[in-house]
């Protein structure tokens, strides 16, 4: 028989777990990476705390009054990585109903967090993989500051695509929605730099014009262009993988998994 082969697995991944709450997907994050990354102002919620708790030794707390500079900031994510010769970061942190209460915007935090990522990314080239838990606040902006810089991002949410909006209230999504938000607040986070991806494209082909379509190929593979994957398509069955943690069900929509979106009240 021959081997097998398949597809190399996309930039971005956004998986459904089996447990609607969020301790099961908090847990498993801080359990498969090296480091854990906790970006809050207030670590006395129980979000915080569990995430302290399950993390363990393997966590960088940013001190939440302020006062600590974000590349200074990095720079610890920096050394604790080498420190383990680790190769994977979990983001965590506050949401947005506890980042509202400081003052702060998505936006804001998203600025943040790719400042902080984008150094940790320079002092240790050797970061291949950031996951998050999908919750607004910190761990979404984690996703789309990786997703900006072109580090493969894997977003673990709780069943139903379930995250907590800033003024408290739950909401329930989509892969594929969650996959276009992340991606449309990376591009407009870092457009120079996607830019930059495009033009490197265009000016390596055009002077080795046959290796256009290899390197067309290789940059889908690894989505570093702006709209790869914005229409978040349903992979080809052979290509998916089930997860420990969910499904396995990445990019499809409720619906077409037997389960409908909440109707809003009549």
């Amino acid at each position: 028989t021959g081997v097998q082969t398949c597809a190399a697995p996309p930039a971005i991944s956004v998986v459904e777990g089996k447990d609607a709450n969020y301790p099961q997907r908090t847990a498993h994050n801080a359990g498969t990476t090296d480091v854990t990354v906790a970006f809050a102002a207030d670590y006395t919620t129980a979000g915080e705390r569990l995430t302290q708790r399950v993390a363990g030794d393997k966590i960088i707390q940013w001190d939440g009054t302020g006062k600590e500079k974000l590349f200074s900031f990095a720079e610890r994510i920096a050394s604790k990585l080498k420190e383990s010769g680790g190769r994977s970061l979990n983001i965590a942190g506050n949401g947005m109903q506890t980042w509202a209460k400081y003052g702060k915007t998505q936006e804001e935090v998203n600025a943040a967090m790719f400042k902080v990522l984008g150094k940790v990314k320079e002092l240790y080239p050797d970061l291949e993989r950031v996951v998050t838990g999908g919750q607004t606040g910190s761990d979404i902006a984690g996703a789309i500051a990786a997703r900006a810089l072109g580090i493969p991002v894997e977003v673990n949410m709780p069943k139903g695509f379930k995250q907590r909006n800033a003024k408290g209230f739950t909401t329930y999504s989509t892969a594929a929605q969650i996959q276009t938000d992340i991606d449309t607040a990376a591009n407009i986070l870092a457009p120079k730099q996607r830019q930059q991806q495009e033009q490197q494209l265009v000016t390596t082909a055009s002077v080795n014009p046959k290796s256009l379509a290899e390197q067309a190929a290789s940059a889908q593979a690894a989505d570093e262009l702006a709209s790869t994957m914005q229409t978040a398509a349903a992979p080809p069955a052979a290509t998916q993988k089930v997860s420990e943690f969910g499904t396995g069900t990445q990019y499809i929509p409720l619906p077409e998994m037997g389960r409908d979106l909440p109707k809003p009240k009549t």
